[in-house]
């Protein structure tokens, strides 16, 4: 009979300690919930690799988001647009060096094939200031020796309202597959009204 205080207060403890037990339960679940997973980022040369997170992300990256697409660093093929680029053959020719060293070292054989073939390749190309896209013939221009964009180029100069002497950039996503176009620098204006004024004196 002495023994029933003791079993009560065994009992006691162990209705406290079970009690306890759930904020000691979820403590330790949270030691041991699992990290966030890093992001995961890609460098210029296309290599994946990882970033923890607060660190800075890269400068230059082909499988990027739409806010970093904004980033001139990204922009490898540039080119100051010349009248022909402007006119009505609806074309922007682009230098052989940068393709080569830019596209087609992440596309395919099939690719590189339609690119020199006749008909060309037909690409979408993103205008990533505007958010729009247009689709574009991308070829390689023997008699000039560079490569060219055209079918509905004239789209893009107009809907910019492109002018000659303005700067304009041009990247291959290798994850969509398509290209990015932004204005990376407008003309000034002295430059515009002395074309202006030769435009005229040449009607």
């Amino acid at each position: 009979m002495e023994e029933k205080p003791s079993k009560t207060l065994n009992l006691i403890d162990k209705l406290m300690h079970a009690a306890e037990s759930p904020s000691t339960a979820s403590s330790s679940r949270t030691k041991l919930k699992k990290k966030r997973d890093p992001v995961v980022e890609c460098d210029d040369a296309q290599n994946l690799h990882t970033l923890s997170e607060g660190s800075a992300r890269p400068s230059a990256c082909h499988h990027i988001d739409e806010q970093v697409a904004r980033d001139p660093a990204l922009y490898k093929i540039k080119k100051k647009l010349t009248l022909s680029d402007l006119g009505n053959l609806s074309r922007l020719l682009v230098p052989k060096e940068m393709v080569k060293k830019h596209v087609l070292p992440s596309v395919d054989a099939d690719f590189v094939q339609r690119l020199e073939s006749k008909a060309g390749k037909q690409v979408t190309v993103k205008d990533s200031d505007k958010e729009t896209e247009h689709q574009l013939t991308f070829r390689y221009l023997r008699s000039s020796k560079s490569y060219v964009f055209n079918g509905n180029w004239m789209e893009i100069v107009k809907g910019r309202d492109l002018k000659k002497d303005d700067e304009i950039g041009l990247y291959w996503d290798t994850l969509n597959s398509k290209f990015h176009f932004s204005l990376l620098k407008v003309a000034s204006q002295e430059s515009q009204a002395a074309d202006e004024v030769t435009r005229v004196h040449q009607q």
